[in-house]
């Protein structure tokens, strides 16, 4: 993988610098991950993890030029394993999305998740979240958060009596709101499975109540 990272970083540090407006590239694997190697399957996540850290190697001069291109494109060989490509490069940005969160909540602070249905099916389960939260947000340290999606049910109750509200965060995707007004939002850019998806990966805990 460093080799495809150095390879990818020369090659992107060259189109940075030609004032060219488009780049194509190929997946690059000096024969790794043909049909018949075992690492075939990890090979889309290989060249994209390749090239993001290739671009994070570069100077800032030159990751703004690239951000200033009309195209970049990947020419893959074979229709088959478009999906392949596009469903690792989801992950990688979900992955890269989930760190920045960290890094704006606070690197010193940890995340625990609250998941769970959006309507109780018996009034023992509203009573256990209702308890959970009292204890958790009178006993927790500061250095807690607890996040939730801004969903009714399991989520809206924690957020309600999780002390003043000070502790929740509500993760949302691109247009969406909270359903309750405790905590501070959090709007993502992304699309709802998109964020879903940093929600799986942004918590150092998850609490499950009802499902999820």
């Amino acid at each position: 993988e460093k080799a495809l990272t150095d390879v990818y970083c020369n090659a992107l540090r060259e189109y940075a610098k030609s004032g060219l407006h488009k780049l194509r590239l190929l997946p690059l694997s000096s024969g790794v991950g043909s049909d018949n190697d075992d690492n075939a399957a990890d090979l889309p996540m290989m060249i994209v993890k390749a090239l993001g850290a290739a671009f994070h190697r570069l100077k800032s001069q030159h990751q703004q030029s690239i951000m200033d291109s009309t195209a970049i494109e990947l020419c893959i060989y074979e229709e088959k394993d478009f999906e392949r490509y596009a469903q690792a490069l989801r992950e990688l940005q979900q992955v890269e999305a989930a760190e920045r969160l960290r890094r704006t909540i606070g690197d010193d602070m940890c995340v625990v998740c609250i998941l769970g249905e959006t309507a109780f099916p018996n009034n023992d389960s509203e009573a256990l979240v209702q308890a959970l939260a009292e204890k958790l947000g009178a006993a927790t340290s500061s250095k807690i958060k607890f996040m939730t999606t801004g969903m009714c049910g399991v989520q809206k109750t924690f957020a309600e009596y999780c002390g003043d509200g000070s502790q929740v965060i509500n993760l949302l995707a691109a247009g969406e709101s909270s359903s309750h007004g405790w905590g501070k939002d959090i709007k993502m850019d992304t699309d709802l499975e998109a964020t879903k998806g940093i929600f799986s990966l942004v918590g150092h805990a998850y609490i499950t109540v009802e499902g999820g």
